[in-house]
């Protein structure tokens, strides 16, 4: 959870405002929305949400001797407000909180013109990705730039990114994520971004979206609201070889690059990706990042960074070289005598066979025998109707590849078995995999994990 978020000037009270209890003073307020680690002199903010009510905690909180509370109690803002802790009661806590963070950006990007709200988004890589537009923008900008914090991408998780933005700030970026219609719209309402990037479009939240072409027109909200926010001239990369994407028309800030189509073309290397077009030729290195894909999502950092701030090129191409993957992503664990190739943030299909073709690839370049390997493999969640039939690709795609150790974890090991076509070990849970884990993780010195969040499959390594 987000700890310190700064809101500067508390008294441009949103419409959803109701009734102040106490004086509010005009100073900075660092906002805190989780009772369990707010620190002395930090205010409280007590979202209610269909599963929670933060307003019960206000009593423990109070120990704190916060200088304010936000809530939608009214009850607890009478009893409880005092000359050094006023309450703002609010009709919708989410609400209130989603119009002050677009008042905070008014107010933010009226400080400088020059100022830049860049959104991510896509089915595949939109963490990763703004890891490394962080990364490359950072190493221009040290301490202008900030970020969305972990994966706190959603109508509050966003809210509170932009409300971290502050005077020394230049630039923000806001990845922005969905399981429902219509919430990259609202995203992007409230952020206003002037430049982004869509990564892919993939099977990701069908039970929500029923089809990948909804996905996509979910997903071009980011577009579209970029090319309202700067009449088509804020800068946006896409891959052109994405099907999906490949739709979107011509605009004058859009950039677009792919093997074999686009205004850059790439090739790929040893632990390398090569950018062209008529002008340049550069060549990105990185030996801590595996897969097409993931190079990929490198491309679409660079050219957003380097269209933006041309004169820092020679800056991001060195700082493509030091970008590690953040832990669970794509990422490399040494522990005992073996190597773990950890993905265990997320899964769709897309994801999945990414990172089996890119593990099975670095696997081949490194003249290692794929029978040394051992694969483990969890439920992709949120596929509606049709998790079966894409859990049952996924095995069959296993056996093209020629992995012949693995293991199926989940509800939906039997589908994967299914399409793996063997009587492979297929385990109910986590918990059900653990013994026989123990005598797997002594034999071999390779492994492959992914799956969806929920399984938190990173925790083998700790039994390891």
């Amino acid at each position: 959870m987000v700890k310190k978020i700064v809101s500067k000037n508390l008294l441009n009270l949103p419409k959803s405002f109701k009734r102040l209890y106490g004086d509010l003073k005009e100073k900075q307020y660092d906002l805190c929305f989780d009772s369990r680690t707010i620190e002395p002199g930090q205010s409280f903010f007590a979202l209610r949400g269909d599963k929670f009510d933060a307003s019960s905690f206000i009593p423990e909180v109070l120990k704190k001797n916060p200088p304010l509370i936000i809530t939608d109690n009214s009850q607890a803002a009478s009893e409880f407000s005092t000359e050094d802790c006023p309450f703002i009661v609010c009709e919708d806590t989410i609400t209130y909180l989603q119009e002050l963070a677009h008042i905070h950006m008014l107010h933010w990007k009226k400080e400088n013109s020059e100022k830049k709200i860049i959104g991510i988004t896509g089915s595949n890589g939109k963490t990763t990705t703004k890891e490394m537009l962080f990364h490359f923008l950072d190493s221009a900008f040290p301490g202008k730039v900030i970020r969305t914090l972990g994966n706190l991408n959603n109508h509050i998780g966003v809210p509170f990114t932009l409300l971290s933005a502050q005077i020394n700030h230049h630039i923000l970026i806001i990845e922005m994520g969905t399981n429902h219609p219509g919430e990259i719209k609202v995203l992007c309402d409230l952020a206003m971004p002037d430049a982004g990037i869509i990564t892919s479009i993939g099977q990701a939240h069908l039970e929500f979206f029923k089809t990948t072409e909804k996905v996509f027109l979910e997903k071009k909200n980011l577009c579209n609201s970029v090319i309202e926010n700067t009449k088509g001239l804020g800068t946006f990369v896409i891959n052109k070889e994405d099907p999906y994407l490949a739709k979107i028309e011509h605009f004058e800030g859009l950039k677009t690059f792919g093997e074999l189509e686009g205004d850059f073309r790439i090739s790929y290397s040893d632990q390398a990706v090569t950018v062209e077009n008529k002008e340049e030729k550069i060549v990105l290195k990185n030996e801590n990042i595996l897969g097409k894909h993931n190079f990929r999502n490198l491309v679409a950092s660079f050219l957003l960074a380097s269209t933006l701030y041309p004169w820092e090129k020679e800056k991001f191409i060195k700082a493509s070289k030091s970008f590690k993957p953040s832990s669970n992503r794509s990422s490399w664990v040494e522990k005992g005598k073996g190597k773990f190739f950890l993905d265990a943030y997320n899964a769709n299909p897309a994801s999945m066979k990414a990172s089996l073709e890119g593990f099975v690839d670095f696997l081949k370049k490194s003249n290692v025998a794929i029978s040394k390997c051992f694969f483990i493999l969890g439920d992709m969640n949120e596929l509606g109707e049709n998790a079966p039939r894409l859990h049952e690709e996924i095995g069959f795609l296993l056996r093209e590849l020629g992995v012949s150790n693995v293991a199926f974890i989940g509800r939906y090991g039997e589908f994967y078995n299914k399409g793996f076509n063997g009587v492979q070990n297929i385990f109910e849970s986590k918990k059900a995999f653990e013994k026989e884990w123990e005598k797997i993780s002594k034999k071999f010195k390779f492994f492959f994990i992914k799956a969806s969040r929920s399984l938190q499959l990173e925790s083998l390594l700790d039994i390891n």
